[in-house]
C-alpha cells in the first residue's frame, strides 16, 4: 500500500527537519556551529538519542524530553 499524501509531507517536514531547522538558527544566535553532540549534552540524553530524533526514527519518549527540547530551542 502506498503512502498517502499526509505520510509523505510528514517524512519529509517531521520533528527531525524541523530540530535541524532549530540548531541552524540556533547556531546562527550563538555565533558557532552548534553541534548534534553539543545539543545532547544540553537535554542530558545520549548523542544516539538526539540523533535519532534529527534523524525521524524515533521521537521523544516522555514530556520531559518533549520540555528540554522547548527550553533549550525556545
Amino acid at each position: 500500500m502506498a503512502p498517502s499524501e499526509e505520510e509523505t509531507t510528514n517524512e519529509k517536514y517531521g520533528l527531525g527537519q524541523r530540530l535541524k531547522e532549530l540548531r541552524k538558527v540556533k547556531s546562527d544566535v550563538v555565533g558557532h556551529q552548534v553541534t548534534q553532540e553539543e545539543v545532547a549534552k544540553a537535554l542530558s540524553v545520549r548523542y544516539a538519542t538526539y540523533n535519532s530524533w534529527e534523524n525521524n526514527h524515533t521521537t521523544p519518549r516522555s514530556m520531559d524530553d518533549w520540555c528540554k527540547l522547548a527550553d533549550y530551542f525556545g
